[in-house]
Order: C-alpha cells, then sequence, then structure tokens
C-alpha cells in the first residue's frame, strides 16, 4: 500500500518476504520495512538490501524477529545490519531513529515537515522474557516517549516490529502485547504507525491509523 503525507510518499509491503521482494516495483520513492524479512546472516540478505536500495528513494528498515535474536546477540545483529546497509546512502536500519523529511528527502530537523520514527518495539516483557527482550524494550519505548516530547508539534509516522497495542480480536499469536495507547492519545501529531505483527486488524486511535503486516 501508498501513503501520502506532508508532500512525502511511502509504500508499505505487508507480509514482506525475500522471495516477494525479489520482484515487486515501486509505488512511491519511499519504502518501510517493518522485519520479519529474512536471515541478515545467510546470502540472500545482502541480495535483498543491494535490490531494495537501486528501485527505491530512501529504504526504512526495522530489525524484527527474523532478522535478530536468533544465533547472536541483538546489539550484534544490529551493528551486522548497519554494516551490510553501510555501501548504500539509501539504506537505513531503524534500531531507535529519528529521520527528519520534506518532499521525500530527509533534511535537517529546521528544514522537515514530517518525522520518522522506527523503533524494533520488542513485545512486551513478562517473567519468562530473558533479560535481553526486557531491557530492549524498555530501551525502545523510552526512545518513543522521549521523541514524542521534543517533538510535539511536527506531524510523525512511526514503524515498528511488533504493534503499540493489544490485538483487538485477542489472537492467538500475540505473545506479549504493548500497550501504548497513552502515548497516541496524548499526541495528535501521530498520524500513522507500521508494524509488522501478523493477524491485526488495521485500526484507529485518536488521529492514528495503525497498520500491521
Amino acid at each position: 500500500m501508498s501513503i501520502h503525507r506532508n508532500m512525502c510518499a511511502f509504500q508499505y509491503i505487508k507480509h514482506a518476504s525475500t522471495f516477494g521482494l525479489r520482484n515487486l516495483a515501486p509505488t512511491a520513492p519511499n519504502l518501510l520495512l517493518t522485519g520479519g524479512v529474512c536471515d541478515i546472516y545467510s546470502p540472500d540478505f545482502q541480495k535483498v538490501i543491494f535490490n531494495l536500495s537501486q528501485k527505491w528513494t530512501n529504504v526504512f528498515y526495522v530489525p524484527g524477529s527474523r532478522e535478530c535474536g536468533i544465533f547472536r546477540s541483538l546489539q550484534e545483529d544490529y551493528a551486522f545490519m548497519h554494516i551490510c546497509a553501510a555501501a548504500y546512502d539509501n539504506v537505513h536500519i531503524m534500531d531507535n531513529k529519528v529521520i527528519w523529511m520534506r518532499d521525500n528527502k530527509i533534511t535537517s530537523a529546521e528544514d522537515a515537515n514530517l518525522l520518522l520514527l522506527g523503533t524494533p518495539l520488542w513485545g512486551a516483557p513478562r517473567d519468562n522474557t530473558s533479560q535481553s527482550y526486557h531491557s530492549e524494550n524498555e530501551r525502545n519505548v523510552r526512545f518513543l516517549y522521549l521523541s514524542m516530547l521534543v517533538n510535539v508539534n511536527i506531524n510523525t509516522i512511526i514503524m515498528s516490529h511488533t504493534a503499540p497495542v493489544r490485538n483487538p480480536n485477542g489472537h492467538y499469536y500475540e505473545f506479549y502485547p504493548n500497550h501504548l495507547h497513552h502515548l497516541i492519545n496524548n499526541r495528535d501529531n501521530i498520524k500513522y504507525w507500521f508494524h509488522g505483527q501478523k493477524y491485526y486488524p488495521d485500526m484507529s486511535i485518536n488521529q492514528c491509523r495503525i497498520i500491521g503486516s
């Protein structure tokens, strides 16, 4: 699907996969990926990054469950993704990252009319959650609250791997739901929230449209 906001156009891919991305045609200059694409240590990953970099003006990629935490630590996985993307000026790994935009271009905070925030937003911790994921969820949530605290007026799009709120349908796939209603309800400038969690209906909270995978 494609959306337009403040003269910026974004293409969001539901159910992204290595095979599907290979043959995908751009419908907007900026691509949003919310994780779950492929194992980053397989040869396919670098092929995917190269292919995407050639097709879109900007690629914004949030690490997800297929990319991270399987064989190594989350921080090692993030670092490896950054190393792979470093060869391309237009591929941005969104692990707690702030992007300022105007007219489909990345710009300075002073010139921007749109803010893009990206975070993995690992599921809310429970008693049986590993300490690394517990700490990472806290870091991700803190990043979002601090980013919105200092950016109260600019229209904002947020992208994350897991959903910001519980699935209203209570689907079994949802293991560790987040509860960020307060953040969305108190920020009229959050216009879209894209996440990579499956089996979620698209919904709206306040002025924010929440769109899942």
